[in-house]
């Protein structure tokens, strides 16, 4: 799926936020993306991918070690679908995927995947 790019500055107070956020925890950099109505709305990078004397600028295509943080913003993120009515907890995952015929998403709801018990 490819998004359109439709840039605004509604989200200006989010990106100061972020930025100013990641400055007050020291944060080498840092990057946000903000998606509404399927359109890009907001895409903005800084800083550095690391402390590291030698760092490169973040970019569109810097990865990040994140470990484990990522499963609070994906299980905020459902939670915020599942109260605005968008699914259920427990829909199968296969009206979710284009390759729903595959075994292996039998029986598997949003709530294994979130609760990692999907086998």
């Amino acid at each position: 799926m490819v998004l359109e790019k439709q840039y605004t500055n509604l989200f200006e107070e989010v990106y100061t936020h972020v930025k100013d956020t990641a400055e007050k925890i020291g944060s080498s950099g840092g990057a946000l993306f903000i998606i509404q109505n399927e359109k890009v709305v907001t895409e903005s990078y800084f800083g550095k991918q690391s402390i590291d004397t030698h760092a490169r600028n973040v970019k569109s295509d810097t990865q990040f070690h994140i470990a484990s943080v990522r499963k609070a913003y994906i299980g905020f993120a459902a939670a915020y679908a599942i109260y605005n009515g968008y699914f259920s907890i427990d829909d199968p995952i296969r009206q979710f995927v284009e390759d729903a015929h595959l075994s292996a998403y039998n029986g598997v709801t949003i709530r294994h995947l979130l609760t990692h018990t999907h086998g």
